[in-house]
């Protein structure tokens, strides 16, 4: 039976309903009878999805509830959350919010529940080589990367001191951000990115999708229920990774994306980023 014809039969239907969200290949979207049904295009982003909802359930309204879900069509019926996303509001009103960003992400990592043995043991080895591969597409290209990725990898041993694990998002942004007017962040979606990994390098992955003038409220909402090492080299070599993985894709794909990630690896190799951040602690 094709996808198609699960969702016509599944839900009592007699044409397809209209694709919604911004368009990815990582799933399908559908508003059904006052819900959402996501089917995606690999087991792993549904994996992750599902894993992270069941994390996450019971903990607060700011997450979608799993209905019912269907791995032979790598499909989740969840329920709908009220809003429209951060993006579509203007850059003034999204400044309003940063603060509140920091709040209810450092929520979602509280949210998350620990890693188990077995995760805690294989991220370090896997963050190594994930963020070494992507660097090496395009350390070649411009002398800014070479120097980047040499500098990441005279970092990597300070990832031995973390332990620090949670749930990360992965791709916490204004796009995968619910508001209520302008003034109130009422849910967060998109979770087939979601594993567990150390917190900064979630932490480092917001601030490369924020604008430069959103990153000091975002860390101060953050650090406002609990404290956080931002001086460790640790948030350096994950800014520093996180940066090579986007210029390595998007120089042609999404240039204004790829611009802001060089313009960031520019700032952190010239040594005024970190400053920017570190100072934000505490005010």
């Amino acid at each position: 039976m094709s996808p198609q014809d699960w969702i016509l039969k599944t839900f009592g239907l007699e044409t397809m309903p209209v694709h919604i969200g911004h368009m990815m290949d990582r799933h399908q979207v559908y508003e059904i009878k006052g819900a959402i049904l996501k089917v995606y295009t690999d087991m792993a982003y549904y994996k992750r999805a599902v894993g992270a909802l069941r994390a996450l359930e019971g903990t607060s309204d700011l997450w979608p509830k799993i209905l019912f879900e269907s791995p032979s069509h790598l499909a989740v019926y969840m329920t709908k959350l009220p809003g429209q996303v951060m993006d579509l509001l203007s850059h003034e009103d999204q400044t309003s919010l940063a603060y509140s960003l920091g709040q209810v992400h450092r929520q979602f990592h509280q949210c998350g529940g620990q890693a188990n043995d077995l995760q805690v043991r294989s991220v370090y080895q896997a963050e190594l080589t994930r963020n070494r591969r992507r660097a090496m597409r395009i350390i070649d290209d411009h002398s800014l990367f070479k120097q980047a990725f040499d500098e990441m990898t005279s970092l990597e041993g300070t990832l031995m001191t973390l332990d620090d694990l949670v749930l990360c998002h992965n791709d916490y942004s204004a796009r995968n951000i619910l508001v209520e007017g302008t003034h109130r962040i009422c849910g967060v979606i998109d979770f087939e990115l979601a594993f567990y990994n150390y917190r900064l390098a979630d932490l480092a992955k917001t601030l490369f999708n924020l604008s430069l003038d959103h990153q000091e409220s975002y860390i101060r909402g953050y650090l406002a229920q609990g404290d956080l090492d931002l001086s460790s080299p640790c948030l350096k070599y994950f800014l520093l990774a996180f940066g090579l993985e986007i210029c390595s894709w998007a120089r042609e794909k999404a240039r204004p994306y790829y611009d802001h990630a060089y313009q960031t690896l520019e700032m952190i190799l010239g040594g005024t980023y970190d400053t920017q951040i570190i100072t934000s602690q505490g005010r």
